[in-house]
């Protein structure tokens, strides 16, 4: 695991704070990789500033956003790119703000969390209803 320090604005301003930034990248970045520790790291940064949210979330909106895509766990959608590409206004239209795409050598389509797999198919719309209902 990296062990690193950072000291970063949890404000947001003009700008989304850096601290909300790089959790949200490394969430985005261990889910698609699959390396937890980028999960992990960001879920240890996020308790640290726990009591912050609780406190202050009204000032750090970007942060609070982070702490519920943790919450309810960013989740991966994984097909082939030309499956993937074909169905982009199907997928641009789900209700859930913590998903990101990859592109595999799947033939169906496969939603994830870090932890696991949830759903498998070739039906897209079966998929992504799952993704938005786990």
């Amino acid at each position: 695991m990296m062990n690193f320090m950072v000291e970063a604005k949890v404000y947001d301003s003009a700008y989304k704070s850096a601290l909300a930034n790089m959790l949200d990248n490394l969430f985005k970045v261990g889910l698609y990789s699959d390396n937890r520790d980028y999960v992990r790291l960001a879920k240890n940064i996020l308790k640290q500033k726990s009591i912050f949210l609780v406190v202050n979330s009204k000032y750090a909106p970007t942060l609070f956003k982070v702490y519920v895509g943790s919450e309810k766990e960013y989740r991966v959608l994984k097909s082939k790119k030309a499956n993937l590409l074909q169905n982009m206004d199907k997928i641009d239209k789900i209700q859930f703000p913590f998903l990101i795409i990859k592109a595999t050598t799947n033939q169906e389509y496969l939603a994830c969390t870090i932890n696991s797999c949830f759903a498998y198919g070739k039906d897209i719309d079966k998929v992504l209803k799952k993704i938005q209902n786990y």
